[in-house]
């Protein structure tokens, strides 16, 4: 959405007509002033994105004239001057990338806030502003609820000096330091680590990790109950267990139908072997007469046809449930 902010040709078009409320008195609405062509514009963009993302808390800018525009209908404080802002400041610091401020309470809106913040510049690529958005730690926290851990665990969002930003399960310590909320030995809660430790917590044996993410100074503590873990364990390794057996069973009955395909022709040139043997020689086979040495070339080639053409059959004829029976 910034991205669509920062380069949208309204807020490119800022200029110094955009009202300053440094030199006001005393408090005003934005509705109270008149608007010049070009915050009349930015004053209709911002009320749109705002009237269509319920999870923005507000919508502005601020100039490096010191002009301030809102999607906020509330008064705007006396003297406000958006460049002496940490959010201004952060925003001109990252020159055109996304900065996100800490929590901070803003009594305009009467809510803890952080604000993602983007410089703009104008149709000459000259720096005019920063654009903000704000969301509050209540929207935090209730994205951060929807993704929870099993049955039992839950998720806090810090920043990484120690405020609570997000807690589904104990929103009182939202927008707290978390060594002053009765979280149990909090300072183990501060470093990253990258293997699982057991706390207890609300009253329960729980293991907890603690995730830095990349490019934002927030750290994720993942917390899940020790005995639904183990449950876990318990059922991967029935789980693996049940697998191997089907795996074994398998290839016990792949070994053994591979084994029956071997012996089936086996079989059939044993019998031909015997066939062979008693049509052949009938009489004692160690009686030979001088006709039957003759006749052992003919005998031989006839023996060899014979395995040739029943080892083709075999190689030619695919295994089934009929063929192995028969």
């Amino acid at each position: 959405m910034l991205d669509m902010l920062t380069s949208h040709p309204y807020v490119r078009g800022a200029d110094d007509t955009i009202h300053i409320y440094t030199t006001e008195t005393k408090k005003m609405k934005p509705s109270a002033i008149s608007k010049s062509r070009a915050e009349e514009n930015i004053s209709l963009l911002f009320e749109s994105i705002y009237a269509g993302f319920s999870d923005y808390l507000e919508i502005f800018m601020g100039t490096e004239w010191g002009g301030f525009a809102t999607s906020y209908k509330g008064e705007i404080s006396a003297g406000y001057d958006p460049r002496k802002r940490i959010w201004y400041q952060l925003g001109s610091d990252a020159q055109g990338e996304v900065a996100l401020t800490k929590a901070f309470y803003t009594h305009n809106l009467a809510a803890s806030v952080i604000a993602m913040v983007k410089s703009f510049y104008n149709a000459e690529n000259a720096f005019t502003g920063n654009v903000a958005i704000s969301l509050s730690l209540n929207t935090l926290t209730a994205k951060i609820a929807k993704f929870g851990i099993g049955e039992s665990g839950s998720i806090i969002l810090m920043q990484e000096d120690g405020i609570i930003l997000a807690d589904p399960t104990n929103p009182q310590h939202i927008f707290t330091h978390i060594i002053a909320t009765d979280i149990l030995q909090p300072q183990r809660f501060m470093q990253a680590t990258d293997r699982l430790q057991r706390v207890i917590f609300d009253n329960k044996n729980m293991f907890f990790q603690v995730y830095t993410l990349s490019n934002l100074p927030w750290k994720l503590i993942a917390f899940v109950e020790e005995k639904e873990l183990w449950n876990e364990c318990t059922f991967m390794l029935r789980y693996i267990g049940i697998s191997g057996m089907i795996i074994a069973l398998t290839l016990g009955f792949l070994l053994v139908m591979h084994m029956l395909r071997m012996i089936n022709p086996v079989q059939h040139i044993l019998i031909l072997l015997q066939f062979v043997s008693n049509t052949a020689y009938p009489q004692n086979a160690m009686s030979f007469s001088r006709g039957d040495i003759e006749l052992l070339p003919e005998h031989y080639d006839a023996l060899l046809n014979e395995l040739r053409k029943e080892i083709v059959l075999v190689a030619a004829t695919p295994i089934s449930p009929n063929n192995l029976l028969s």
